[in-house]
C-alpha cells in the first residue's frame, strides 16, 4: 500500500487501508461515529427512539384531550351579570318568566358550559321562586360581553316577580375538550 493509501490502526498499529472503518486484524473502530453507525444494534436503537417518540407524542395529545383545563373557582368574580332584565310570556307548557341580560368575562381566559341560578324576589325583596339552568351552552370569550336568556316556567302570577339575581355557579375552562 502506498503511504497516502494507508493508516495505522489505533489499538493494534498495524497498516490498514485509510478508509477502513474498523480494523480488520484487531476489530477495532477508527472513530467514534463509524462505531455508532456500524454497530449491529444501530437499526434496533433506530427503530426504539421512533417508537419512544410516537409513545411520547401520544401521551401529549392525550394529556391535551382529556386536559380538564384551569379551575373556576379562582376566577369565580371574574364573570359577572353586568345587565338583566325580566320579561314574561306564555310557552305550550304554560306561563314562563324570562331573565335576559349581559355577561362580561373579566378574564383572560374563555369559559363554556356556564351554569346560572336566577333568584325571583317579590316586591317586599322576600324569595319567590328559583331556578338553576346549564341546559343552555353559554360561551363567554375572554375579556368580552356576551348575552344570556335564561327562560323557566312560571309558579306564581307575574305581579310577584318584581326583581332578579343572577349569578354563575360554575363554568369550564373553553380549551377543555370535555
Amino acid at each position: 500500500m502506498e503511504e497516502n493509501e494507508s493508516k495505522l490502526c489505533k489499538m493494534c498499529y498495524k497498516e490498514i487501508d485509510r478508509r477502513a472503518k474498523k480494523c480488520p486484524y484487531c476489530h477495532h473502530w477508527q472513530n467514534k461515529i463509524s462505531m455508532i453507525v456500524w454497530h449491529p444494534a444501530f437499526p434496533i436503537s433506530i427503530v426504539l427512539v421512533f417508537y419512544l417518540a410516537v409513545f411520547i407524542l401520544m401521551g401529549v395529545a392525550f394529556e391535551s384531550m382529556f386536559d380538564k383545563g384551569e379551575d373556576f373557582t379562582p376566577y369565580r368574580n371574574k364573570i359577572t351579570i353586568s345587565e338583566s332584565e325580566l320579561k314574561f310570556g306564555e310557552a305550550e307548557s304554560g306561563p314562563t318568566v324570562v331573565v335576559m341580560g349581559k355577561m362580561t368575562n373579566d378574564s383572560s381566559l374563555s369559559w363554556k358550559d356556564i351554569q346560572l341560578e336566577v333568584r325571583f324576589y317579590d316586591p317586599n325583596k322576600n324569595l319567590i321562586d328559583t331556578d338553576q339552568k346549564n341546559k343552555y351552552s353559554f360561551v363567554v370569550p375572554a375579556n368580552d360581553v356576551s348575552m344570556f336568556k335564561v327562560s323557566i316556567a312560571r309558579e306564581f302570577p307575574e305581579e310577584q316577580y318584581d326583581t332578579c339575581e343572577v349569578r354563575v355557579l360554575s363554568a369550564t375552562d373553553a380549551r377543555a375538550m370535555w
